[in-house]
């Protein structure tokens, strides 16, 4: 049978965005090379073609809504792994994904400066800032709470939003180890939309 291309959301902007990228490095290639910053541009470009190629690419995919509470589910189990260590190392200073390039080919990429603040030391977790952390801890957040609701294991109502609830919590104190003010931030955006926009949701 036919296979059509599901529309995307943003797909117009995101596509400006990019044709704007790649427009750009001829234009301005003199400077760059002059600069030696061609390598770098060409780079970024390559790493923003990945990101939105996964973007689409997802989108063709999930086309039902057993697909897409599966992913959901993954997400937020897996970034509540991530959390879990993540205040594993707020405690010991030990980053158990540091411990990874002993056996797998990955180059360690870190702000170690930023590794302090408020008197206390910054959770790293998987990402290379702690910004990076809680930011992805903060998206992650609101698909926990909806899993609460709608999720489909555990299959038992109070049983699912009990689960779901300590998932929140581990989520939250993930945000908490990584001392981001930015968390802060996107946390009450987050909250302030909801408001606006729960009469119009039902």
């Amino acid at each position: 049978r036919n296979q059509r291309g599901k529309p995307v959301g943003f797909g117009w902007p995101i596509g400006i965005f990019f044709v704007s990228l790649f427009v750009s490095i001829p234009m301005n290639g003199t400077r760059l090379v002059e600069e030696g910053l061609a390598t770098s541009a060409i780079g970024t470009l390559v790493n923003w073609v990945v990101l939105l190629s996964v973007f689409f690419i997802v989108r063709q995919i999930i086309d039902t809504e057993t697909i897409a509470m599966g992913l959901m589910t993954a997400l937020v189990w897996c970034g509540t792994v991530v959390s879990v260590f993540a205040v594993f190392e707020r405690v010991t200073r030990i980053n158990v994904f540091h411990r990874l390039e002993t056996f797998l080919p990955l180059n360690l990429i870190a702000a170690d400066g930023e590794s302090y603040r408020a008197g206390g030391y910054r959770s790293f977790g998987s990402s290379q800032h702690p910004i990076a952390l809680s930011v992805m801890f903060c998206i992650l957040i609101p698909l926990a709470i909806y899993l609460a609701r709608y999720g489909r294991w555990p299959k038992n109502e109070w049983t699912r939003r009990l689960v779901y609830s300590g998932v929140t919590v581990l989520l939250l104190m993930g945000v908490l180890v990584a001392v981001s003010r930015t968390a802060v931030i996107v946390l009450g955006v987050m909250f302030l939309l909801t408001l606006i926009l729960r009469p119009w949701l039902g």
